[in-house]
């Protein structure tokens, strides 16, 4: 893999991979020319590409032909360091790698479950490892109550305040050193809130964090939103009948496509086949850049909140908002689909949340393709749309806090 020497802002000079430069001055990946797909190449903000499912693993069918611009490969605790950071070299434009042309973002960070595996200097290691990978984002990180760590008698007052202290320790880092974070929250939606609040008042939020695979309500979107001073402003009397009215269509639709699903015995439809122009994301503008923990988006975040310099985003993936969290369930899948309404638009983003193994790539490409049909059904969007807009927020999630 070529190296190059860039600038890092407010550190060192040094070589770093094409993953690093692009992600810090906007240098463009060297990406092979795609074939034309049934809608744009896309940016996964979340998966697991290092990790091996075992054999057996469930797969998604998906005939929309996705293609990967960008893959984010996520740690889960410090084992895991070293595979993403090699996966993350080996891919970015090296022929034959075992992502190909897509361009690999390594992500550094101890998941919720993991916490009580981690070694007594954890947090001083994740700020070297990021320090020597400027390319590198933080993650994933955050809150879990399911997780196994507290389960059995006296697990969760021992585990519990761990989470929440190696959540804001992580989140802190990311602030410190000015990069995004990708959260994980599972039936802790308020812990979150308070602790980013906690973090704000004290040493300030990164300049981004997603969300992944968002599991909350609509209601929680507005409240999370608040937190940087963009909450949507209360619906009045027509908003709300608008907005009823809109549930109440995306319930039938989802019953009628639940009972085709029940009836055909197959997987989720793949989108239509037309044909578009691939579409290769390029770096957001990058006037005036970026000073200490504001977001590369100024015009997005909020000048009020407790984290008015971070841009909150919001991830959504088929993996596990759909087929591991709605299954048949039309009441379900309506209720997802009123959270992703409540999103703005600039504030979406989708992601795979899959492992690699021997599919590798092809296991991602489809289940990108079944987030971008679940972001478009929800929006009222064709799904080239839905692919362009989450592809463009998805590189500023990335980029954020990065321009120079």
């Amino acid at each position: 893999m070529a190296q190059l020497t860039i600038a890092v802002p407010g550190a060192f000079a040094q070589p770093r991979c094409q993953c690093c430069a692009y992600l810090l001055d906007g240098t463009a990946p060297q990406v092979a020319p795609m074939p034309k797909t049934s809608h744009p190449s896309l940016v996964d903000t979340h998966n697991h590409a290092h990790q091996d499912p075992g054999a057996g693993a469930a797969s998604f069918a998906h005939d929309g032909g996705s293609t990967l611009a960008v893959s984010t490969v996520l740690a889960v605790c410090q084992e895991d360091w070293a595979p993403v950071l090699s996966l993350a070299a080996s891919s970015a434009g090296s022929e034959g790698a075992e992502l190909g042309s897509t361009l690999c973002i390594p992500g550094l960070g101890i998941h919720p479950w993991y916490v009580q595996d981690s070694t007594r200097e954890w947090e001083t290691e994740l700020r070297e490892e990021l320090l020597q990978h400027p390319g590198a984002i933080v993650g994933e990180i955050g809150l879990c109550k399911c997780a196994k760590n507290l389960r059995g008698p006296g697990a969760k007052a021992k585990f519990w305040p761990m989470q929440l202290d190696f959540f804001s320790r992580q989140l802190a880092v990311a602030a410190d050193l000015n990069r995004p974070a990708s959260v994980h929250c599972v039936n802790a939606m308020g812990a979150l809130i308070t602790a980013i609040k906690a973090t704000a008042a004290g040493r300030g939020l990164p300049p981004a964090v997603a969300i992944h695979s968002f599991s909350g309500t609509a209601l929680q979107v507005r409240e999370i939103l608040r937190l940087e001073g963009t909450s949507p402003p209360p619906e009045n009397k027509r908003m709300r009948k608008a907005r009823k009215m809109a549930d109440e269509k995306a319930t039938a639709a989802a019953e009628a496509a639940a009972a085709e699903a029940a009836g055909a015995k197959s997987s989720t439809r793949g989108p239509s086949g037309e044909e578009t122009a691939v579409f290769v994301p390029s770096p957001p503008p990058r006037g005036g850049g970026c000073k200490g923990g504001e977001a590369c988006d100024s015009a997005a975040t909020g000048s009020q909140g407790a984290g008015a310099n971070c841009t909150l985003f919001f991830g959504f993936s088929h993996t596990v908002n759909v087929a591991m969290g709605c299954g048949d369930s039309a009441p379900k899948l309506a209720k997802l689909r009123e959270a992703i309404r409540a999103v703005p638009d600039d504030r979406l983003v989708i992601e795979s949340d899959e492992v690699g193994g021997a599919s590798g790539l092809g296991r991602i490409a489809a289940a990108m393709g079944l987030a971008v049909e679940l972001v478009a059904k929800a929006k009222g969007w064709d799904e080239a749309h839905a692919a362009r807009v989450t592809s463009a927020n998805g590189l500023r999630f990335l980029r954020a806090g990065r321009c120079a």
